[in-house]
């Protein structure tokens, strides 16, 4: 229920702004250059965590620098990219950037200013550094050394998309879907898509990758074993996305191919259908909750998109059932990390591999032997399965969310300054009259202000109470706001409410079921704010 009224005219106070936005004019595009390699790396039942650096003459290795939950531009289904790539990040309070080998100098891409010296990690502030949406340049390290027990190793400096040259590269904060020329989104994927020149010398990192280890066609894929002599199958196979923001996932896209010039036909044979599940996860206790699906779905060949005769895209759309009987298009909507698994494609004949990454660190793709998780590989790789997706969300330029209102009613403020009466909220859901849903209590009216909106990512509210009736101390109040799924709330408080009830916290129950705000159980067919785990979400 969206409940407005304009009952005053806001005033710019002045708005944040983002030191070294870039503007997206360079956003040019290109077809993928599709490249193949052969993984030899042992077996292993064992999780993937090692950082040895490989043996080469001048250089042990190469740095590379992540953040938590941070994704990577891909190809459309069509396979075209962006000739500039982006990493990219949801907006939260800070990002925090830690180099995989050890502590380097940091240096900004735009200035060469030094950032942060002899450190593991570079963080980022909201606001300060990089505000909410937009483009902006990433930094780069210098060359060091990393000691390993009684050995030294010297490690180069890493520029993101070295193939672009410095100051070429980019990553986005708060994502929203970039259309293209050919009219497609850029979706995200976990596969890194960009190495260091050291790695490969056109700096791709987007491979078809078949097993030396078990004489497989394919690393990733159909009628792939987990030993040599081809009597373990695996049936089942995916990635484990570690997803810091609620992801509003409208499909997903699975670039596969064929080994033995296969067009559709022999992929994904008459009647074949490839089963896809999302599950609930939490990769910081590296917990997969295969009792909580979030959605499935399958594909065919009816959902194939032909690129080269032996390769293309599958899209993997979700559906439900419409009131008139038929069938319709709905995105998912993700609160935390997750688990996408594939099954069935043995079962159906199919025969065909997923493109993947080879050289970034930090393998993601997850195969299941007798029951068991595994990476198989000791030289893991992230599947270039990607998504339609983004992350909205709604990002006060204060800490506070909570302000007061007089007793005998009127605009509410922040703290005892009744000037200080305007919210300013930044969003990347620019659809205002459509995607936010607002909620407030009777004796709450909600005003807004969208001047600034399209130029600025801005919206300015005001929250205007009823006086407060007779005989009652105090009442505190709950506007929430559901901007495209990402759930915002402010607390207005009136009269003296007690500390206590204003700095009250709900338990966090761990239990991985859902309830809805009065602390009832609910099941999935549940429509609302949902809490699970301690986490509100719109389902």
């Amino acid at each position: 229920m969206k409940k407005i009224s304009l009952f005053v005219a806001l005033a710019v106070a002045g708005l944040a702004t983002a030191q070294v936005q870039m503007t997206p004019e360079n956003l040019d595009i290109r077809k993928a250059t599709v490249q193949a390699v052969v993984n030899n790396s042992e077996i292993t039942m064992e999780a993937f965590s090692a950082k040895q650096p490989a043996a080469a003459a001048d250089y042990a290795a190469h740095d590379y620098y992540h953040a938590d939950g941070m994704l990577h531009s891909c190809y459309t289904p069509q396979f075209y990219g962006l000739t500039m790539p982006l990493i990219m990040l949801p907006f939260t309070d800070q990002v925090v950037w830690e180099n995989y080998y050890g502590p380097t100098n940091w240096y900004s891409q735009a200035t060469d200013e030094l950032l942060a010296e002899n450190s593991e990690t570079l963080v980022y502030t909201a606001w300060q550094d990089y505000g909410l949406g937009g483009m902006y340049y990433l930094m780069y390290t210098g060359d060091h050394t990393l000691t390993q027990g009684d050995q030294t190793y010297n490690i180069k400096g890493y520029y993101y998309a070295e193939a672009n040259g410095k100051g070429g590269s980019a990553f986005t904060v708060g994502y929203t879907p970039i259309t293209i020329s050919t009219g497609e989104n850029i979706p995200m994927t976990l596969a890194g898509m960009e190495t260091a020149l050291m790695d490969n010398e056109t700096g791709s990192d987007f491979y078809q990758v078949s097993s030396g280890s078990t004489n497989s066609p394919y690393a990733h894929g159909t009628a792939l074993y987990a030993d040599a002599d081809h009597t373990i199958r695996i049936d089942t196979m995916g990635s484990i996305v570690r997803n810091v923001s609620p992801m509003k996932i409208s499909a997903v896209n699975i670039p596969i191919y064929n080994s033995n010039s296969k067009d559709i036909t022999g992929m994904l044979p008459e009647g074949a259908a490839v089963k896809v599940e999302i599950f609930a996860a939490d990769l910081t206790q590296g917990i997969i909750y295969t009792d909580s699906l979030l959605a499935e779905t399958t594909f065919s060949a009816a959902d194939y998109v032909d690129v080269y005769g032996t390769y293309g895209t599958v899209i993997a759309k979700f559906w439900e059932n419409d009131p008139f009987g038929g069938v319709m298009e709905v995105p998912v909507m993700v609160e935390g990390d997750f688990y996408i698994q594939l099954t069935n494609y043995n079962e159906s004949g199919c025969d065909f591999g997923i493109f993947s990454d080879f050289y970034t660190p930090g393998g993601t793709t997850i195969f299941t032997v007798n029951g068991n998780y595994t990476t198989l590989f000791q030289q893991g790789s992230n599947l270039a399965i990607s998504y339609d997706a983004y992350w909205p969300v709604i990002a006060n330029d204060t800490t506070v969310n909570t302000m007061n209102v007089p007793v005998e009613g009127g605009i509410a403020h922040y703290g005892d300054n009744a000037n200080d009466n305007a919210m300013l909220l930044y969003t990347n859901v620019a659809d205002v009259d459509n995607a936010w849903i607002i909620d407030a209590p009777e004796w709450i009216g909600v005003g807004m202000d969208t001047t600034y909106l399209t130029s600025n990512g801005a919206v300015f509210m005001m929250y205007q109470a009823e006086a407060l009736p007779a005989g009652q101390e105090y009442r505190q109040g709950v506007v929430t706001i559901d901007a495209d799924g990402f759930v915002f709330e402010v607390t207005i408080n009136q009269g003296d409410v007690p500390a206590g009830v204003e700095d009250f916290v709900s338990p966090i129950i761990n239990d991985n079921k859902r309830y809805n705000l009065l602390g009832v159980e609910v099941d999935e067919n549940y429509k609302g704010v949902v809490i699970m785990n301690g986490k509100k979400f719109i389902q």
